[in-house]
């Protein structure tokens, strides 16, 4: 059966949603997801997902406002929120998700030729290969510059500023700039350095080891 599931909001919800195509994957359904257009590149990039569209006409999954209206979005992990609320919705169309199901974050897949790129591109910098992710795009979360300043001067390898504004002193420049092309830095990477937002999310889901600076909810219940 092909299933149609919507998540609009940012990077980090939308991929955190895609729990629920994996389970889907799992009981042999196709499924086709909806999300913000600038979105669309990171889920293009999830292996269980047949096609990825911008919002439009019908859905059989609608997991906005899954996590917002929540009451118990403190308490319970990330991952588990969309599986509730999409396990109900569901059953209407006589589908059933276990909501018991061992817990497996999201997955995104390294593209062969881009990964090749990036360590040709890299190849010439010591290693360790550091992203630093100074804040969020709206800068909700954000640690200032100055703290930056000294804590890139400890850093050993090569340190790039993945950063919308000027990069501080002893990082690179990001050389990138669009999502995919910070999802491909990421996703070479040794070591993420970020504030709670979307690039935090993409470094989980390809598997990076990260330093978090927890500014939102409980690191434990939005990564696995």
């Amino acid at each position: 059966m092909k299933i149609i599931v919507r998540r609009t909001a940012g990077i980090g919800d939308s991929l955190a949603a895609t729990v629920v195509a994996d389970l889907l994957h799992e009981q042999g359904h196709e499924v086709v997801w909806q999300c913000h257009p600038e979105v669309i590149p990171i889920i293009k990039r999830h292996p269980t997902i047949v096609r990825v569209e911008p919002p439009k006409g019908h859905c059989d999954v609608n997991l906005d406002g899954a996590y917002e209206n929540m009451v118990t979005q403190k308490d319970v992990h990330f991952h588990d929120l969309f599986i509730f609320a999409a396990a109900v919705q569901l059953e209407r169309i006589g589908v059933r998700i276990s909501q018991n199901h061992p817990q497996k974050p999201p997955k995104l897949e390294r593209n062969d030729s881009n990964m090749a790129a990036m360590n040709h591109f890299l190849g010439r910098r010591d290693r360790p290969w550091i992203m630093v992710v100074p804040r969020s795009v709206f800068q909700t979360r954000c640690v200032p510059d100055g703290i930056w300043n000294e804590a890139t001067y400890l850093f050993e390898g090569y340190t790039f500023w993945l950063g919308q504004h000027p990069r501080v002193p002893n990082s690179r420049p990001k050389e990138c700039h669009t999502i995919e092309q910070v999802a491909d830095f990421i996703s070479v990477a040794d070591l993420v350095v970020t504030v709670d937002t979307g690039p935090m999310h993409i470094a989980s889901a390809y598997g990076v080891p990260m330093v978090v600076i927890s500014q939102s909810h409980d690191v434990h219940l939005r990564l696995s």
